[in-house]
């Protein structure tokens, strides 16, 4: 489970897409209570087949992660004249970090095709506050020929100063392919990002009758024993 660094609330407010799966003209999705507040509720509705699953997992591989600046971004700020207020962090979607294989599965399969996907995300306002929040952005661009990645670029992310200006957005999802496995709580290897259900295949889940009788067994012990059988429970819920 992802640690929380903050407090601090972060929401997405908008997501675009462009030549992404089923969505081929320029799509909005307005996240905002319509006075410019994150919305608490969203609902999607439609037929199979429809978009509402790519929506979901765009949503998830566009949270915004810090990227160190490269060193054509280092000789840029120093020609700004900022040498000396430090490198600025840029913010990349978590899509940015995944296989090319990833963003071939968004590319419609068309002679030639340009993808484009963009977020707005508020940070530090919550549903019931009127104050004005931080706003950043994510965004990324790729180039397919017959449903094959040719090229992919970061464009229009949001960049702040120190790692103290960014805040985690948590995203909790839950995807139709997930299943309960058997007998496998040593396998440590198993993948508990709360994403990986929505973003992957079939995902394999921790035996809920395995943790159970552990716990009743850890509960039975003494010691060492006890808070090791403890700690690894502990971190499997």
């Amino acid at each position: 489970m992802t640690d929380f660094k903050s407090a601090t609330p972060v929401y997405f407010t908008s997501l675009e897409l462009k030549n992404v799966r089923c969505f081929g003209s320029p799509q909005k999705l307005d996240l905002t209570d319509g006075h410019g507040r994150p919305a608490q509720w969203t609902l999607l509705m439609g037929d199979n087949g429809v978009g509402k699953s790519t929506l979901l997992q765009c949503l998830g591989w566009m949270r915004p992660l810090l990227q160190a600046p490269d060193k054509n971004t280092a000789i840029l700020q120093r020609n700004e004249g900022n040498e000396n207020s430090g490198l600025r962090l840029e913010l990349a979607p978590a899509l940015n970090n995944e296989e090319n294989e990833v963003l071939e599965t968004l590319l419609r399969s068309q002679p030639d095709t340009s993808l484009e996907i963009k977020a707005t995300l508020c940070s530090g306002q919550d549903f019931r506050d009127s104050q004005h929040c931080k706003e950043m952005k994510t965004a990324i661009q790729a180039d397919g020929k017959d449903g094959e990645l040719k090229d992919s670029r970061l464009q229009g992310n949001s960049k702040i100063e120190t790692e103290d200006d960014y805040h985690e957005c948590n995203i909790i999802a839950y995807g139709a392919m997930r299943y309960k496995g058997s007998r496998n709580l040593a396998q440590s290897e198993l993948d508990n990002n709360p994403l990986s259900s929505l973003l992957s295949g079939e995902t394999e889940l921790y035996d809920t009758e395995e943790i159970l009788v552990s716990l009743n067994a850890a509960a039975n012990l003494e010691g060492k024993n006890k808070e090791v059988a403890s700690k690894r429970l502990k971190s499997i819920l």
